[in-house]
């Protein structure tokens, strides 16, 4: 009954073996994308080291007999050696192949997947500023061209315009001069200098 067991055992761990080690490298080399689904690879990875970790259990439990049995000094320790040895690296070979396989594809879809991922991300985080420094800048000219015409045409500056702007000071330019005018609580309005400089 137990040469029988473990037959039989190592015939269903060739099988899962075979049937994980084929949808693993299915499920990461298909250009299908409902097969190509990250959860699926990650079910399967967690699968493969499940298995490992039966293989590695079945590996111990060879040990421990093997162990019981030289103690015994049973006939036909060699043939046992030797089984023992062929299941063991039964269970080790298949099982790395599949942790050495899962992480060389795993790495390389990696890099496939989240490194154009991440390059259009950057990319479109990129345009989306420049798209607001562009607007931010057409703004302030905007603002800047109509703070210069209403201080033109009315001499003074509203304190609805600096509240809306939330301005600070005014520029003037003229012939290399400048002439700055600062606002205060007190009073609101333009210098003689930039009085007489938007009447030339």
């Amino acid at each position: 009954m137990s040469k029988y067991f473990n037959k039989f055992s190592a015939t269903i761990l060739l099988v899962i073996f075979i049937i994980l080690f084929s949808l693993t490298v299915y499920s990461l080399i298909s250009s299908n994308e409902i097969v190509r689904d990250a959860e699926l690879i990650q079910y399967l990875i967690i699968a493969d080291f499940i298995f490992l970790l039966i293989l590695l259990i079945y590996l111990s439990i060879f040990l421990i007999n093997y162990i019981k049995t030289k103690k015994r000094e049973v006939i036909g320790l060699r043939l046992f050696n030797k089984f023992f040895l062929f299941f063991g690296l039964f269970s080790i070979i298949p099982s790395g192949i599949i942790l050495l396989a899962s992480a060389i594809f795993f790495n390389i879809e990696m890099s496939t997947w989240l490194g154009p991922a991440f390059k259009s991300t950057v990319n479109n985080s990129y345009q989306l500023a420049q798209k607001y420094i562009d607007q931010t800048e057409k703004n302030l000219i905007t603002d800047s061209k109509f703070i210069r015409n209403y201080v033109m045409a009315e001499r003074l500056i509203d304190r609805d315009i600096i509240q809306r702007f939330d301005i600070i000071s005014v520029y003037n330019f003229s012939n290399d001069q400048k002439f700055i005018e600062h606002f205060t609580e007190d009073k609101i309005e333009l210098s003689e200098e930039n009085i007489n400089l938007v009447s030339k």
